[in-house]
């Protein structure tokens, strides 16, 4: 038996026994089966994709951006890791405050 690749093979190996017209036929049907449904399958589900960045370019940029924050000058500028490290310290601060009282 040979072997057929996905596109532009001459198709499947004809099954031994099986008369030339027959295969022949089988053959063209297949191969238009996977044209036309590609195809059409295609034509159906490529509109969807399309009008969502259609509609999602203007959507995009109509969107406000929220105004600048101005700078904290009061605390320096942490990296969230330093700032988590900072967060749990100052709970760890407040519960030994708290079993003091």
């Amino acid at each position: 038996m040979e072997s057929t690749g996905e596109f532009g093979s001459s198709g499947p190996a004809a099954i031994p026994g099986l008369p030339a017209g027959v295969a022949e036929q089988a053959q063209r049907l297949a191969l238009e089966a996977v044209h036309h449904g590609l195809t059409d399958a295609a034509r159906v589900t490529l509109p969807l994709p399309a009008t969502v960045l259609l509609l999602g370019v203007p959507a995009g940029l109509t969107r406000r951006r929220p105004p600048p924050r101005p700078p904290d000058s009061r605390r320096p500028c942490l990296s969230p890791r330093a700032q988590a490290r900072a967060v749990a310290s100052r709970a760890k601060a407040a519960m030994m405050t708290a079993t003091r009282t």
